[in-house]
């Protein structure tokens, strides 16, 4: 027979934030999920139970448990260290496009690309000539005043 676990302790202001979270749209899946399990917790229902009701696995339970015992409130919806899907793009690449799973990887993103950023640089080559880029002007005009003369119902 399995061993169920104590009862999770939550502070009146954890337990308001885990139920704010609870009830949130904007918050991830994740946040929103754990957020519910820890509170099923606190009221003393079976990791088990509380795996069966989120479609998770009891250990995944017990790991939301814990970083909830060692982060707190903070540590809801987070993506352990070295976990989830890596990002492929490189660095510049990354920064231009903004795919960061939080402010932290945005931040280290940043500094790498800062300390090894020129490391091989590029000179800018142009592969367009002026007149072809003039001709684009005049032709994104022509367009233009093509759609501000069109009568409007």
């Amino acid at each position: 027979m399995p061993t169920i676990a104590a009862p999770l302790v939550l502070t009146d202001g954890d337990r308001t934030r885990l139920e704010q979270m609870a009830r949130s749209s904007s918050l991830s899946h994740r946040a929103v999920t754990q957020a519910k399990a820890l509170l099923r917790a606190a009221q003393g229902v079976a990791n088990e139970d509380i795996a069966r009701r989120c479609h998770v696995d009891s250990d995944a339970v017990r790991g939301w448990r814990k970083r909830f015992a060692d982060r707190g409130v903070d540590g809801v919806g987070k993506i352990a260290e070295g976990r989830g899907r890596k990002s492929w793009l490189r660095p510049e690449r990354r920064l231009r496009h903004g795919v960061f799973s939080s402010v932290e990887a945005l931040r280290e993103a940043i500094e790498l690309w800062a300390e090894h950023g020129n490391d091989d640089p590029k000179p800018f080559v142009w592969r367009t000539t002026a007149e072809e880029i003039i001709e684009k002007v005049r032709r994104g005009r022509a367009a233009l005043h093509k759609v501000d003369a069109t009568p409007h119902h």
